[in-house]
């Protein structure tokens, strides 16, 4: 285990702040310990749950792994850097200019800085780094990517590949006033009150308990906690970038590769998520919690046409919402990104 890349979360809500340089995770008379796997961050339950002795807020941490004995001359020759499926209670909408929507997107950021800056702890080949992940790993490591393509000088980035499984670029994101109107349900179901100011809501958030949190978001009527284009750290018109070409020049431009794949029956799992009740309303209602309302209705109107019916060849509305739910997640936007 590698102990925290940025500094503890005191504030909850908050961009991660990068470890000071003089930061040291041991000494020769103390050493640190490293024997134990990351802490895992709050999240909604799943199919595999932690176990709660290893979940907390306090999770910026990364595993990392190394082959026995010197690292070669020129460093190990290979580094993946792997964004892991959940990442646990995001940001939200509120209050933007302090970037809440960037939290979970930043600290993969750091993560991945921290991977170039401190070479010396583990002798990495710092021109042969790969950032991958699963599912919405793949996602972090798709606006990683963007990121660096669109926020950070040729000369400063990192990323030499992309590994991509299982998710892609999602569609565009939810305007702010979208996520303003999810992040009112959350405050309201925690009974917090909404003429307060923006600090006092921050005050409030920060004191209920993460596992409440948890629960009261997993059941609000839009659960996801989605990204939005801020335009800062997520570049506004990235989707007409990757339509246009601009983002595969970039990419060409810098030596960047992308490997991207997954697996046949991904609906099955993905209908499984939220399953919405046997209705057209319920699938546009359970769509609406990741996509906009323009999105979603162009998904619904594809599928179902203006009759609203369910379409010939799904078995029904389970099995529409899980299809339509993995093309949008992988096959159809995947493969269109790759091409």
């Amino acid at each position: 285990m590698f102990d925290n890349y940025a500094r503890e979360s005191y504030w909850r809500f908050r961009v991660p702040q990068r470890l000071p340089k003089d930061h040291r995770y041991g000494t020769a008379t103390e050493p640190g310990k490293f024997t134990d796997g990351t802490r895992v961050c709050p999240q909604p339950p799943s199919s595999k749950r932690p176990d709660p002795s290893v979940i907390d807020e306090d999770c910026l941490q990364l595993n990392i792994w190394l082959p026995v004995g010197p690292a070669p001359k020129d460093g190990w020759p290979a580094q993946l850097v792997w964004i892991p499926r959940k990442q646990g209670i995001s940001r939200r909408s509120e209050l933007q200019s302090r970037s809440y929507q960037k939290l979970r997107t930043m600290g993969s950021e750091i993560g991945v800085g921290l991977d170039s800056r401190e070479k010396s702890f583990f002798g990495s080949d710092l021109g042969n780094i790969t950032v991958a992940g699963y599912s919405a790993g793949a996602y972090s490591s798709f606006q990683k990517l963007a990121h660096e393509l669109f926020r950070v000088p040729e000369e400063k980035g990192i990323i030499i590949r992309v590994a991509m499984f299982s998710n892609s670029t999602d569609v565009t994101p939810k305007s702010l006033q979208d996520q303003q109107l999810q992040c009112d349900k959350l405050l309201t179901r925690l009974g917090i009150n909404l003429a307060l100011s923006d600090e006092d809501k921050l005050t409030s958030l920060r004191a209920v308990p993460h596992h409440k949190l948890v629960q009261v978001q997993n059941g609000i009527r839009i659960p996801e906690l989605r990204v939005w284009a801020d335009d800062t750290f997520y570049t506004a018109d990235l989707m007409c970038k990757i339509n246009n070409g601009e983002f595969a020049k970039r990419m060409k431009y810098r030596g960047i590769r992308l490997i991207n794949g997954h697996c046949d029956s991904e609906h099955i799992m993905y209908r499984r998520w939220r399953t919405p009740q046997e209705s057209y309303s319920a699938v546009y209602q359970r769509l609406l919690a990741d996509s906009s309302p323009e999105a979603t209705q162009k998904i619904m109107n594809h599928y179902c046409g203006s009759s609203k019916i369910l379409p010939v060849g799904y078995s029904n509305w389970e099995d529409l919402f899980g299809r339509i739910y993995a093309n949008i997640q992988v096959h159809h936007l995947q493969r269109g990104f790759h091409n």
